[in-house]
């Protein structure tokens, strides 16, 4: 955690987290669509589940 590498990583995350307008922790994209707070844990799935369903 100390490396410059886990330094970068964790620039390169806010960055990203920043790029996508996350309003909350924890914040996932999928399919750049937002998801955020532990109680959209559901919806996240059932998104991923349609997305793989769709291979």
């Amino acid at each position: 955690m100390h490396s410059e590498a886990a330094k970068q990583a964790a620039v390169a995350a806010l960055a990203e987290y920043e790029q996508f307008g996350c309003p909350g922790v924890p914040t996932w994209v999928v399919e750049g669509e937002r998801f955020w707070g532990k109680d959209r844990v559901d919806w996240v799935t059932e998104k991923v589940k349609q997305l793989c369903n769709m291979l």
